[in-house]
């Protein structure tokens, strides 16, 4: 009943993941990672996603917005065209039929150090490749859909060439396409 979601609630205010010995962003793998309090259990929880999740034939591309008001900065971004406002924003994969999330990355994060980064295409376009790259996604003709936001040539062509992932979205002018 309602206790247990009280309860859930409380324990979502107070739960915290820190490793000392790897919080401070100065070491390791989390230098000048805005993310390194939480990094572990991101890496976790992606792991877990795309070892679990098995995606159908259609997937779909899209970004997730974790709303905040807080004075993190890293990341935050303004956001005037969502009901969430300020947050930090997430590229994300999901099964297009169960909604179920397959992987993410966060727009923050660098986009240079992505291994195979692609000095051909915008930063964008190399995360969204990057998450079409794994391996529960690449290879197997999977279909992806999308909105305007990501839709280009370059991003359809690398996508079939390098993932064996067909692209279909919404065209934008000025994308590219010829008129």
């Amino acid at each position: 009943g309602s206790c247990g979601y009280l309860k859930v609630e409380q324990m979502i205010k107070v739960l915290r993941f820190q490793d000392t010995e790897s919080s401070l962003p100065s070491r390791g793998e989390f230098k000048n990672d805005g993310l390194h309090v939480v990094r572990g259990i991101l890496n976790a929880t992606l792991t877990q996603c795309e070892n679990i999740i098995i995606p159908g034939e259609t997937v779909s591309l899209d970004e997730i917005v974790v709303g905040f008001q807080g004075n993190f900065n890293y990341g935050k971004v303004r956001i005037k065209y969502k009901k969430e406002g300020d947050g930090i924003l997430i590229d994300v994969v999901c099964d297009a039929t169960t909604g179920a999330l397959i992987t993410f990355k966060f727009r923050c994060d660098d986009t240079l150090n992505i291994p195979d980064h692609n000095s051909d295409l915008s930063p964008l376009h190399n995360r969204c490749i990057h998450l079409l790259r794994k391996p529960c996604l690449a290879g197997v003709w999977r279909h992806c859909f999308h909105d305007n936001l990501f839709t280009s040539l370059k991003l359809a062509f690398y996508a079939l060439y390098e993932t064996k992932v067909k692209c279909t979205g919404v065209m934008r002018s000025g994308r590219g396409f010829p008129s």
